[in-house]
């Protein structure tokens, strides 16, 4: 694997390469962002949300994309290096972990007003319906997860291991997913936080981003169930 922005053994404490870190973050955050906000100017200027969370969940798997294919094209972070085989026992564990996620953690944040909380498309099932499923469980996570934990945890991690290094970037892209969503009116921050610090933490330990995806797209398809 060829070597990442920090040479492997540099200093985490450098200010030239945090700040040089930090740019590079930014550069890979107005990539992932820059669709969402074409789409946003888009849907204004028509004045028709009909399709809104499909072209949300388009331009957040653009932006995904786009900071992924930056990250590996300009930042030596080559993708192929987090595709690899997947194991069964590991797939069967993270599905099994998202589905306890979601249920659990419906009850745990949200409680006796679960009622309502999250949206129910199967009730009347048609064309838009379906279109925003895929949109929520399938593209959105796709994207999120070539943006924050693709693109920037590894530009945080470098190819290092210390552990403080792992939990540094586990910690900032949780915080970093976590901003957005709050902004666009996601309840519960500390729910958002900790679902970044799982994905993360399935991240380090696999080195397989498939394994984050599968994660995302499970959880928020039992979300809508």
């Amino acid at each position: 694997m060829q070597s990442y922005i920090l040479p492997e053994g540099g200093d985490p404490l450098d200010l030239t390469k945090a700040v040089d870190s930090a740019v590079k973050t930014l550069i890979l955050l107005l990539a992932g962002f820059t669709p969402m906000l074409l789409a946003a100017l888009i849907l204004f200027m028509s004045r028709d949300d009909t399709f809104e969370t499909l072209a949300y969940s388009i331009a957040l798997l653009l932006g995904g994309a786009l900071s992924a294919w930056i990250a590996d094209k300009f930042y030596k972070i080559p993708l192929r290096d987090f595709c690899g085989t997947l194991n069964l026992p590991i797939m069967l564990f993270v599905i099994m972990a998202a589905v306890f996620w979601s249920i659990s953690g419906c009850f745990l944040f949200y409680g006796s007003e679960l009622d309502g909380k999250f949206p129910r498309y199967y009730g009347n099932m048609g064309v838009l319906s379906a279109l925003k499923i895929f949109g929520i469980s399938w593209l959105t996570p796709v994207g999120e997860e070539l943006l924050y934990r693709f693109s920037i945890m590894n530009l945080i991690r470098q190819k290092r291991k210390e552990p403080i290094v792992n939990a540094s970037a586990v910690l900032l892209t949780s915080i970093l997913f976590m901003i957005p969503h709050l902004l666009a009116g996601t309840d519960g921050m500390l729910s958002l936080f900790l679902f970044g610090c799982i994905a993360g933490f399935i991240l380090v330990n696999t080195n397989n981003i498939i394994y984050p995806i599968v994660f995302h797209v499970i959880s928020n398809l039992t979300n809508m169930l």
